[in-house]
Order: structure tokens, then C-alpha cells, then sequence
């Protein structure tokens, strides 16, 4: 049996795409933008850096009202 291997890419777009309709169909906003276009990965190599990275997850959410390419805030 042949093991079927997708790349990151395409499972992310997948799964974006997907929840993208699906969020769409719950709100009923057909084709509303859900995702931002582009993601950024990386490798965490040690405990330290996955500290850093947990600390901007976390508290970026709230310096997004201070980015004037929010397209939330003039809402």
C-alpha cells in the first residue's frame, strides 16, 4: 500500500480553505476573507525559543489594534 504524502503548504491551504467556507456558511458571509493571505513558520529548537514564541503568541492578539493594516479596527 502506497503511503500518500502532501506537503505543509497544501495541508495548510486545505484546512484554511475549508474552515474558511465553513465559518462563512455559520456567519453567512459568502466569501468573506476569514485567514490573513500568508503564514509564517519555523522550527522552535529549544525550550528558551518555544518561550519566546508561547510570550508572542499570546500577547500579540492585543497589539493588533495598534497596527494601522488592521482592516478590524476601522470597522
Amino acid at each position: 500500500m502506497a503511503t500518500l504524502r502532501h506537503p505543509l503548504p497544501e495541508i495548510v491551504h486545505t484546512l484554511k480553505s475549508f474552515s474558511a467556507r465553513r465559518i462563512n456558511d455559520i456567519r453567512q458571509t459568502s466569501g468573506v476573507p476569514v485567514w490573513q493571505r500568508n503564514y509564517y513558520d519555523r522550527i522552535i529548537h529549544d525550550p528558551i525559543e518555544y518561550g519566546w514564541v508561547h510570550r508572542y503568541i499570546e500577547t500579540n492578539p492585543a497589539n493588533g489594534m495598534n497596527d494601522s493594516r488592521n482592516a478590524q479596527k476601522r470597522l
